[in-house]
């Protein structure tokens, strides 16, 4: 994946996985069953391979944030969070505060992809537009001097 497009869908993912993750836990879904359907939901296959290895780490005790960090998928500012609600016992708090700071930073990257595109779409449009005014001026060339060949 293209550089741009892959942190902004790292970003929308880990944003994702943050808010939905918050959700489930919020409302006294087992952890692990938590990850599991989060690990369908996000969209990303990639991801939802990679979480399979969470899911069976977190079955074999491990706590969420490390389970998490031996994906290596998220970025570790997720996982150092995760660690810091697992000690203070107010996760959900902390998923709801990553998912600000991610949802911000998804319109941030899009700000500044769509900036990056914009040039590169003009020129485009451009070239298309010099395209089709060669395609409508080159035949009426063609035929004046036709015409001003016959006379």
């Amino acid at each position: 994946m293209v550089p741009p497009f892959k942190d902004v869908n790292l970003t929308l993912v880990t944003s994702r996985f943050a808010s939905g993750f918050s959700i489930l836990l919020s409302s006294s879904m087992p952890v692990i069953d938590s990850i599991e359907t989060m690990r369908h939901l996000l969209g990303n296959t990639y991801v939802e391979k990679q979480m399979e290895v969470t899911v069976s780490e977190l079955k074999r005790g491990q706590g969420i944030a490390k389970s998490l960090e031996t994906i290596d998928v998220f970025p570790p500012m997720l996982c150092e969070m995760i660690t810091v609600g697992e000690q203070t016992g107010n996760l959900e708090e902390v998923l709801n505060r990553v998912t600000e700071y991610y949802e911000n930073q998804v319109e941030y990257s899009m700000k500044k992809l769509t900036a990056s595109i914009e040039p590169v779409m003009i020129m485009i449009i451009g070239l298309i537009v010099v395209v089709c005014l060669l395609a409508v001026f080159i035949p009426m060339l063609e035929i004046t001097s036709s015409i001003n060949q016959g006379a």
